[in-house]
């Protein structure tokens, strides 16, 4: 979203608006729909004392269109690049007030857990998994997985991903760290890196034990608290180590990221968390809506009762409060994006429901 009053260039006005940069008849036909979209005028330049290329907006007029159908190489659910940087800021800003070993001066590092990231941008998938356990229909692990699945991908894509492509970092893989009590009495968290080795191989140790695969499986499973219960033992046992937590290390460059510059407002955080919950329900329907209509082939089709419910999952998703606002706060965006498209899927779903009810038993 484009602030009123703020000069832009058209790489920023791109970027904002989640357009891939263009030239020829295409950049023509992005600057015309930006320019029907606003009032606006071009700064001047202090030294030629002529109009700039840029632009300051002063009224919006209209939402602009997506001209540019190869947005962001064929990312069409894509949170703008503006609006991520200040969610991944609040981020940083709640990692850095939550590690109180700062006060000791060690200011590069922030330690943070995937629940703070993606409660900062929005939308706690975790809680909103433990909150859907009891609505999941028993005996179809399969879609409840899928639809987890596709909830994931869809936050991973604007949270994880991005941080790690914007830091450096390999892709989708944060870096670790370790934090551990002072002591047994004294619980003021402080850096212990040296441990993850040990960490690591105690979490492999207990997945191995309990059967899973991975550490998300064990999430699944129910059993992932009592695991990590189970290695602060462990530490406390073998090292004498008390409260051991492995957290996501993002190492901050204060020439490029500097804390102290953040300017925390509230309404815009809200605003941008609304957006962000935006994109990501947009994507994760557009994902429902190719598994259920078969759009193209997959390793696991389902049969119509696992589309009915999948796509019952993600209604039951619609209502749940951490995104039933947008109903209001995204009109008309959230009609044509969510509830038309989920109405198209509903309906064809009752015309395959009819078809298997008219179909003759076989003898």
């Amino acid at each position: 979203m484009l602030e009123m009053n703020k000069e832009y260039t058209y790489k920023e006005i791109c970027s904002v608006l989640g357009w891939k940069e263009s030239s020829g008849n295409q950049k023509k036909k992005q600057i015309k729909e930006v320019e029907d979209s606003y009032e606006f005028y071009h700064p001047e330049n202090k030294k030629t004392h002529k109009p700039k290329k840029s632009y300051i907006f002063t009224k919006q007029l209209k939402e602009p269109k997506l001209q540019d159908r190869r947005k962001n190489n064929g990312a069409k659910n894509y949170f703008p690049d503006e609006d991520f940087e200040y969610l991944f800021r609040t981020v940083l800003n709640a990692g850095f007030n939550r590690n109180e070993y700062f006060q000791r001066g060690k200011l590069n590092e922030i330690y943070v857990t995937s629940s703070l990231i993606y409660k900062e941008f929005g939308l706690d998938i975790y809680s909103f998994f433990n909150r859907m356990f009891f609505l999941y229909k028993p005996g179809h692990k399969d879609v409840r997985y899928l639809f987890e699945d596709i909830c994931m991908d869809a936050v991973k894509a604007n949270t994880i991903t991005r941080i790690c492509k914007r830091m450096g970092y390999k892709r989708n893989s944060l870096p670790k760290g370790i934090m551990k009590q002072t002591n047994s009495k004294n619980k003021i968290m402080i850096p212990a890196n040296e441990l993850l080795p040990y960490y690591e191989e105690y979490m492999a140790n207990y997945l191995r034990m309990y059967n899973y695969a991975s550490e998300f499986e064990a999430v699944r499973g129910g059993d992932y608290s009592n695991i990590v219960e189970l290695i602060q033992e462990c530490f406390e046992e073998d090292f004498k180590v008390y409260g051991v937590k492995r957290y996501n290390l993002i190492t901050i460059d204060s020439e490029v990221v500097n804390i102290d510059d953040f300017e925390y407002n509230p309404a815009k955080k809200a605003k941008l968390q609304n957006e962000f919950r935006f994109v990501v329900l947009e994507s994760i329907m557009k994902t429902v809506r190719k598994r259920c209509m078969e759009e193209r082939a997959y390793k696991k089709q389902l049969n119509v009762e696992e589309k009915r419910l999948l796509l019952e999952y993600f209604k039951q998703m619609l209502r749940d409060d951490d995104v039933a606002g947008l109903q209001e706060l995204s009109n008309p965006r959230y009609k044509k994006a969510i509830i038309e498209p989920y109405k198209k899927v509903d309906e064809a779903i009752k015309k395959m429901e009819e078809a298997v009810a008219n179909k003759p038993a076989e003898e």
